[in-house]
């Protein structure tokens, strides 16, 4: 998959909630044990049995997350083409979910730099 500029900054910004909300995801779903659902169900998209509707929902959800890990798996296999070292620690403080204003805060910058920072930086992720 190809990504944006901007969606490789909304990844990078995410970051610290969706690897949380992956794991916890992986736990769940081992624990649930859903294996077989019918074509029927699947083309209908619903069913008044409550197990279906429920791995119905188990489905659409393993989509989504299966998603985010995929996005997650992008960055993480990208970083090293950050060159700088700035560039590395501003998008290192994204990615644990301090907001520009904190990260401009801390490196004593302005905000618009780190907003443009986290630009290049993720030009550089994209290659």
């Amino acid at each position: 998959m190809k990504y944006t500029v901007d969606e490789i900054l909304e990844i990078i910004k995410m970051y610290h909630i969706n690897i949380v909300n992956v794991r916890e995801y992986r736990k769940e779903y081992k624990s649930v044990g859903v294996s077989v659902i019918s074509d029927e169900i699947m083309a209908t998209g619903g069913t008044s049995d409550p197990v279906q509707t429920e791995a119905l929902k188990h489905i659409n959800n393993s989509l989504f997350y299966s998603q985010l890990a995929t996005d997650i798996k992008y960055l993480e296999q990208r970083l090293d083409r950050i060159t700088s070292e700035r560039n590395a620690q501003v998008v290192a403080l994204r990615m644990q979910g301090f907001t520009r204003m904190d990260i401009a805060e801390v490196l004593g910058v302005s905000k618009m730099t780190v907003g443009r920072l986290l630009k290049i930086a993720a030009n550089e992720i994209k290659g």
